[in-house]
């Protein structure tokens, strides 16, 4: 399983193989801050449904995200002033 994050791969070890020691290394930084991308992330998908791209092209789907997550931001700092 490879999962993208920053342009940088972090792998998940293949049953009966062990890796080497930089991507333990690698895979431990990124650990501490999966997390919070990954809750980011299933919000965006089960709260505002999100499963599929809605445009066709890179750059209308790029504007589209921004405005989601510009809109995410708002909420959630509405939600630190109550």
């Amino acid at each position: 399983m490879v999962l993208f994050a920053d342009c940088m791969v972090t792998r998940k070890k293949k049953a009966g193989r062990l890796q080497p020691s930089w991507q333990d290394a690698l895979n431990t930084l990124w650990r501490k801050h999966r997390w919070l991308i990954e809750s980011i992330v299933s919000t965006l998908k089960e709260v505002v449904g999100l499963r599929r791209c809605q445009y066709k092209g890179w750059h209308k789907n790029q504007i589209h995200f921004e405005l989601l997550f510009i809109s995410l931001n708002l909420s959630r700092g509405a939600n630190i002033l109550r």
